[in-house]
């Protein structure tokens, strides 16, 4: 007998993984990539983030579990503006450098269209997967999009008139139990980008609202 859970994983893995090839309008050497970085815990823990304006990065809540101090390779370390446990979102400051912004999806999700997810999903490499939209529900996006172990808080894309945007925030994959385990479904779940930016409006710094870009 099987029953679903939700499950909200960190990456512990040090296991090079190679990216997935997902057939998509996103160019391979396009900046949108560079948005998405990797939120260290501590040595080989971490969550992703993505940039959403300069110097500002969402992320899950629930990476920050037992008051973690984020921080990027570089060594530049997170502060916090603003999280709403709910939602499991977090706003983060920290230097993004010149990294580029994911601006927002425009459109309301629609079952059936092609998304992808984006998250660091082991300690080398970003993972990039396609799939397709299944159901909008109040608890967030379902997708056939599959994520692992260190991918919450990555980006789920997609794309619309040749331009990457941001339809929402990776957070957690549905799984199921059988026989006393727990098993990936591949089922991904996300935030989406109108909570997104509901979070920021009223959480965020009042100057955070002129910075956001939208498509």
């Amino acid at each position: 007998m099987s029953r679903y859970l939700f499950i909200y994983l960190l990456s512990v893995s040090c296991v090079y993984s190679a990216p997935s090839m997902a057939e998509s309008c996103l160019d391979a050497n396009g900046q949108w990539r560079h948005a998405l970085v990797k939120l260290n815990m501590s040595p080989g823990v971490h969550a992703s983030g993505v940039v959403i304006a300069k110097d500002r990065v969402l992320t899950v809540a629930h990476a920050l579990a037992q008051g973690a101090r984020l921080y990027l390779d570089s060594g530049e370390v997170s502060r916090l503006i603003a999280v709403h446990e709910g939602l499991d979102l977090a706003l983060l400051h920290i230097n993004t450098g010149s990294r580029p912004s994911l601006p927002f999806s425009a459109s309301l999700p629609k079952p059936g269209q092609p998304l992808y997810a984006y998250g660091w999903s082991s300690a080398h490499v970003p993972e990039l997967n396609k799939g397709k939209l299944l159901e909008v529900r109040w608890s967030g996006l379902y997708s056939s999009a599959a994520i692992a172990a260190g991918s919450s808080g990555g980006a789920l894309l997609s794309c619309e008139a040749g331009q990457v945007s941001l339809l929402g925030l990776l957070r957690a994959y549905r799984a199921y139990f059988n026989n006393g385990f727990a098993h990936n479904s591949g089922v991904s779940i996300a935030v989406e980008a109108t909570q997104l930016k509901a979070f920021i409006a009223q959480y965020g710094h009042p100057a955070q609202q002129q910075m956001l870009a939208t498509y």
